[in-house]
């Protein structure tokens, strides 16, 4: 018999199958549910939802489960682990913060000038108006 520890006040019966790897995923439960039969304290279980005790058990796949309210030194030893995720999260969470502040600022965005609108445009050129012809060097 296997067992499992509870960390929170309780598990639902989908969550507990996936951190017991029977599956692979949250989304594959009600699918599990629906296929095989699950006892759980003997009786059969199809809710994902089912929430899951100190002293349950459940049997599936030939194999029983028990979850079970941590001892005081696993309780002990989760606290500890917890503490130290928040004091690392507290550490990259102060870096990313002193990361912002030497970022160099954004040059400002040139946008780019509009051409002058040329007013002699009404205005008879003296230019020949189509292609001119190349000019090639050494040519006059």
């Amino acid at each position: 018999m296997e067992e499992y520890v509870l960390k929170k006040e309780f598990i639902t019966l989908g969550q507990f199958l996936k951190e017991m790897n029977i599956i692979n995923s949250g989304g594959m439960a009600k699918a599990f549910l629906a296929e095989e039969e699950v006892l759980v304290n003997g009786e059969l279980e199809n809710r994902r939802g089912k929430k899951l005790y100190d002293q349950t058990t459940v049997e599936t796949l030939g194999e029983t489960y028990l979850v079970r309210n941590p001892t005081d030194e696993e309780l002990a030893e989760m606290l500890e682990e917890e503490a130290e995720k928040k004091r690392v999260e507290a550490i990259v969470r102060e870096m990313n913060q002193q990361n912002k502040k030497k970022k160099r600022p954004k040059k400002p965005v040139n946008k780019p000038r509009r051409k002058p609108v040329n007013k002699s445009a009404n205005k008879p050129s003296d230019k020949p108006k189509g292609k001119q012809p190349p000019k090639f060097p050494g040519s006059k």
